[in-house]
């Protein structure tokens, strides 16, 4: 049908052959194109995503983790080892009093004030020039 139709285009510029080709090839390319239009839009899977970090988020990360590591320095060791365990690590207060051998009242009240004193420990390095 296409070369039917364009048959009165045709300049003699090129053999016959060489025209019918390129017809026939831009033909196939835009049924391709076509089809490819119709499929439907898959969702991109796991095995997709990128798994190479954000340069920036990672410089934040380590940043983040230098200021935990400076604030845990000033901690005695059984505040360092609650800090680290329940508030880092995620372990329960019963779990924390397990490996410091404290009562879990005690450790609950721990996490409280160390929480606290992060929070103001962290404020002040922000204010900090």
């Amino acid at each position: 049908m296409v070369v039917y139709r364009r048959l009165s285009d045709f300049e003699g510029r090129s053999d016959i052959e060489t025209w019918l080709f390129g017809i026939a090839l831009n033909v196939q390319r835009n049924l391709r194109r076509s089809d490819r239009r119709r499929e439907p839009l898959q969702p991109l899977t796991d095995d997709l995503v990128s798994r190479l970090a954000d340069p920036a988020l990672e410089s934040e990360g380590q940043e983040a983790w230098r200021l935990v590591q400076e604030f845990l320095s000033t901690l005695d060791d059984t505040r360092r080892t609650i800090f680290a365990a329940c508030l880092l690590e995620g372990l329960s207060a019963p779990e924390g009093a397990q490996i410091t051998g404290l009562d879990v009242d005690t450790i609950y009240n721990r996490i409280r004030a160390l929480r606290r004193s992060f929070q103001r420990w962290a404020a002040a390095r922000r204010e900090a020039p």
